[in-house]
């Protein structure tokens, strides 16, 4: 178990993806609450996962002490793969959202849910090779285990 990597997944979610949580679907109630359940949805798959991607690996990157060029290109080069992964599990937890939890409780049910989304995240980071005509894979070493990683 690296208690560092899960400190830095720790502190990505309570100083960045906890509060963009917040903000997002406070917005959403307000702005967009008489949008249909399904328009609601695909806002969250594209601009709302494509910056919470973002962020996380963003965040994860630069807090294992990589330079930040180098995360960003990396991550560029899996930023279709990862979020199609995603597509895989939010738009059924968007339907859910939407239509039965309760706006005060949006939060809490998608950070439940974000468990199951950071398996798949991290699935998609390890060791498993690409389809033809893909990028290499995100390694999970390169956030947690790099010659670069942060520890006391």
């Amino acid at each position: 178990m690296d208690v560092w990597r899960y400190a830095r997944a720790g502190l990505a979610g309570v100083v960045f993806l906890g509060p963009l949580a917040h903000v997002y679907y406070d917005l959403v109630a307000h702005f967009c609450a008489g949008w249909p359940t399904l328009a609601k949805v695909a806002l969250d798959q594209t601009l709302y996962l494509a910056l919470y991607n973002s962020i996380y690996y963003l965040t994860l990157g630069r807090l294992a002490g990589r330079p930040l060029l180098e995360v960003a290109r990396q991550y560029s080069a899996q930023f279709w793969r990862l979020l199609r992964a995603g597509w895989k599990l939010w738009p059924f937890v968007g339907v859910i959202t939407y239509t039965y939890v309760p706006t005060a409780h949006r939060v809490l049910f998608v950070d439940l849910v974000e468990i199951a989304y950071s398996a798949i995240l991290s699935t998609m980071t390890a060791d498993t090779p690409p389809a033809e005509g893909e990028a290499e894979p995100l390694q999970a070493e390169t956030f947690a285990d790099s010659k670069r990683d942060i520890r006391p």
